[in-house]
Parts: C-alpha cells; structure tokens; sequence
C-alpha cells in the first residue's frame, strides 16, 4: 500500500509498499499547482485488489501514480463506467494511467472502486449473456393441443349431457307428486340437489366420464364391510309381496314385516316367475342405484328417475347388483364372485390422468385454460414440449394422488394440478436465475402473493386444495429436475447439480409413499353423508 503525505513547507514523499519491483516503480507525478491534493495536504490512499496489469504475461504490480487533478480523475472513471456498461474491457490507458494494477483510488469521500467491473466480472457477465443467448426459443405446441383436447372433451360431455346441470351456491330440496314407492301408490318423494355452480353436468356424469373417484380406482375395504352387512340379509329376510293395499297388480321384494303391512306374501319368493305366469301382475318394484359409491334401495322405476339413479329392469334384489361398476363406467368393473355381485375389483388407476381433461363446467375451464396458457406457454418456450409435458403430468398425477388420499370419496376433476405445478416451475425459475432479474424483492413479493393467492381460492367450497397443494409441491420438484438453467460459475453448478439429485429422491420417494397410502394403507374414515347420502352429495373441482 502506498501512502504520500504533504507537509507544509514542501513536498516529500514517503512509499510503504506492500509488494514492490523496482523494474516496476514509477515516480509520482509533482504538480506545483496550489489547488492539488499534494499541496492542499489530502491523503489519497490506494489499495491493490482491481486490475490486473495491462499485459496479461505481466504480474508485476504497478505503483500507482500520484493523482493532482480530482475533475481529471473524475472524467476517467466516467469513461470507465460508460465502457463497463456497454460490456467492453477496459484499455491499458485507462486501467493503468490512473490507478496501476490491483488499486483502489480514493479521492476525498468518494470511492471510485463503485459500480466497476473487473475483468473476471465482466468475462462472468458476458458467459451469463453467452448462457441466455444459447437458450433455445420454442412453439408451445404442447400447451395448445392439452388445451384443445380439454375443450373438446368439456363439449362432448355437455352434448352428452343435454345441457348442464341447474346452477346455485347452495343445495336445495325438490319433490315429486304422485309417485309410486313401497308405501302408497300416489306418494310425495324428495330429493336433495346439489347445484354445479360452474355450468357444468352432474356428479354421476363426471365420474362416469373420467373423473378422479377412489372408489373406482381401488378395492375399498370400508364400502365392501357396509354393503355385505346390509345386503347379506336380504336372502333370508325379503320376500316377495304382492301390494294389495297400494295396487293388488303390483308385486315386488321387500321385508316379511312389511309386506304383511301392505299385502300379502305370495307363495312363490321369486317374483319374476310370479309374473311370468300371471301377465295381470306387474313387478313393479326393482333395484335402484341411487349412491356414487354403489347404495341401492328398492323401488320404483319413477321414484329412481326422480332421484337420478340407476334403475335395474333385469334383476330382483339389490344384492344381485353391481352398482359401483355402472356408476364408474368406463370399463366394466368385475365383482369378486358371482355370490356377491357388488363387491368389485376396483382397478381405473387411469382416472389420476384423465382426471386432467374432465372439467367441472364451462367456468372451471376457462379459469383454468387462462391460467394454463399464460403461465405454461411462457414456460414451454425455453423448455421445451418435451420438458413441460413431464412437468405437466409428474404435478398433475402427484396432485390427484395427494387428493385420493385425503379425500377418497369425493368426486374431482380439472387441470388445477398442472396449473399449480407450473406457478411452482415460475417460482423455480426465480430462485435459480434471480441474480439477472431486474428488482428480484418486488418479484419475489409480487410472486408470493400470487401463489397465497391461489391456495387461498382453494378454501373455497367445492374446490379441492389437496390436489393444488400437491401439484405445487411436485411442481417445485419437477422444475428443479427438468429446468435448463443459467449458472454463476463453478459453485452454483454444483449447487444446481446437487438440487437435480435430491429433486429426483424426493419425487420417487412421494410417489412410492402415495401409492402405498392409497392402495395398501386405507385409513380413511366414511362418513354418513359420503356412504349413505344421494347422488349429487357434492361436486369438487381442482
């Protein structure tokens, strides 16, 4: 380090250097002017930690000249800051004149080392700029056609459906008059509604159509244990009756006590050979489907299409029904034997995909297509379709596994999934590259809000925030894995490499916990409304 103090009678000069080559040792420049540093007796000291020497073969260390002229010093820094910002090296001249090799100039309170770039800083901006210009630029062919194909499939079930299911915020009771049940011939039946707010079908029509369902994709222990307890009596304990006190044509099964409270047992206990042979009678009471989770109840053909059930013209008794396989749909789900019909193998693990493209109604989708094509259009073009098709779906399946475990009998559909894992891959995107973002604080608060936002949407009734919680998480995941990124030199690309690793363990490790949860460990508890309850109990969008 080289100190020059003045005194008052003249100039001397004393050099305490730190690291000195006499091959390298300038003398200091002496001005005779009243008004320079030297004479005014300021100190300016100048520390050796900036440039290299303007021969890059060269390693000695220049002393740096005594500076006489603050406005000139002044000009040379503006010149190197205006060279800085355009990115280009500094010249010898500039490097040298002013402030040696390896020096820190400062004159009077300003510091001249501020906003400077040294050579390595700008040979690791200018790999950065290398880094960005390389990325490549792609059509977001894939968020287009998801997109597409979710329309589609949004307009086929309404065409399917004959319009769209009666629209309110809360569930409302209806009725019907003069209707035939097991107790009078001119009955009034209820039913309780449950409105799709979102312009959409029912609950039965989404799951048959593909939504995400438990019952449907796995053997459910607690629905087999409640279904053999109600139906293994109805063998020793129905009996076939014939209806004097409602219509005396009317026969069909029902208990012993009572049928002998509206007519009277007949002799045969099958009421279809009863019919067979007597074509006066009418076996007017049947099987009826009327629970997503496989409920039946025995009545009427009018009373079933009042409820939105399932009515069953070929069979008896309920026991003899697989309910659950006909409100799934899709491929038929086999019963376990043949003595027990409505115990099945549930096996349409497929729904955690399909589940993507089946939208509650035409709001739930556009919500989501909006969404969808900022965010992953954006994404695709620097990732690619390939990259955000698996980030798509690794959010989206991860997402509705994380739901069918937590809440297995409600139905849900929608791409809320991938939306939330892409808000996870921009949220990714920030914290691996912030160091090139303009203000990275009001970002990182503007995106924060954005994501509480979001989950707060999902407290909402009829919308299922496990599924957008857990495409958040596999989203994060995913982007750490998948994301091509910029690095900032040897440290943060071993940083990055060691983030792709751990992502790549912590995704298998939630599958393989999820699917184990779902399929294996079934701890969830069935509540009256989700066992007993009606069609049309609730609609839960994602």
């Amino acid at each position: 380090k080289a100190v020059v103090s003045t005194q008052s009678t003249g100039i001397s000069q004393r050099f305490s250097l730190k690291r000195t080559n006499r091959h390298s040792l300038r003398r200091p420049v002496q001005s005779t002017s009243p008004d320079s540093p030297a004479n005014r007796g300021d100190i300016i000291e100048m520390e050796d930690d900036v440039f290299l020497s303007p021969n890059k073969h060269d390693r000695r260390i220049n002393t740096p000249l005594l500076i006489t002229d603050k406005e000139e010093a002044l000009e040379c820094y503006r010149r190197m800051v205006e060279r800085s910002n355009q990115k280009t090296p500094l010249t010898s001249t500039d490097s040298s004149e002013w402030f040696g090799v390896n020096t820190l100039v400062r004159v009077g309170a300003h510091d001249l080392r501020s906003n400077l770039r040294t050579p390595a800083s700008l040979a690791r901006e200018q790999n950065i700029k290398i880094q960005l210009e390389s990325l490549p630029e792609f059509t977001p062919w894939f968020i287009y056609v998801v997109t597409l194909a979710q329309v589609v499939f949004l307009c086929f079930m309404l065409w399917s459906y004959g319009g769209i299911q009666s629209v309110g915020l809360s569930p409302y009771t209806t009725h019907q008059n003069n209707t035939p049940t097991l107790h009078s011939s001119l009955d009034i039946v209820y039913r309780t509604v449950t409105p799709n707010i979102w312009l959409g079908p029912d609950e039965n029509f989404l799951i048959k159509n593909g939504a995400l369902f438990s019952p449907c994709m796995r053997e459910d222990h607690l629905i087999n244990i409640k279904y053999t307890n109600i139906y293994s009596k109805e063998d020793s304990s129905f009996v076939c009756c014939q209806f004097e006190s409602i219509n005396r044509n009317w026969v069909g099964y029902t208990t012993r006590q009572a049928c002998l409270g509206y007519g009277v047992v007949l002799a045969s206990s099958n009421c279809s050979t009863y019919t067979d042979k007597n074509p006066m009678y009418t076996h007017k009471f049947r099987p009826c489907c009327t629970n997503v989770t496989g409920g039946c109840i025995l009545t009427s053909q009018e009373h079933c299409i009042f409820l939105g059930g399932l009515w069953q013209e070929s069979t008896e008794t309920c026991s003899q029904v697989n309910c659950l396989s006909q409100i799934c749909g899709m491929n038929e789900l086999t019963s376990k034997s043949s003595n027990t019909p409505y115990i099945v193998e549930a096996n349409q693990g497929y729904r955690l995909i399909t589940a993507l493209f089946v939208h509650a109604g035409v709001i739930h989708l556009i919500l989501n297509i909006i969404a969808q094509l900022i965010l992953g259009s954006q994404i695709e073009r620097t990732a690619g379709w390939f990259r955000i098709l698996l980030i798509y779906f690794i959010a989206g399946i991860g997402g509705n596994l994380i739901s069918s475990v937590f809440v297995p009998y409600q139905a849900t559909c929608g791409a809320g999934g991938p939306v939330y894992g892409l808000l996870g891959v921009v949220l990714v995107e920030f914290l691996q590259s912030y160091q090139v973002v303009v203000n990275p604080g009001l970002e990182a608060l503007k995106l924060l809000v954005v994501i509480l936002i979001s989950l707060f949407i999902g407290t909402l009734p009829y919308i299922d925030n496990f599924a957008h919680i857990g495409g958040l998480i596999f989203g994060v995941l995913s982007a750490y894995l998948f994301l091509p990124y910029i690095t900032f030199g040897k440290f943060d690309r071993g940083r990055k490499i060691c983030l792709i690793i751990l992502a790549f363990l912590l995704i298998s490790f939630l599958f393989i916990v999820g699917f184990v949860a779902f399929y294996i460990v079934q701890k969830a508890v069935v509540s009256t409304q989700s066992t007993g309850g009606l069609i049309g109990a609730r609609i839960a969008i994602i």
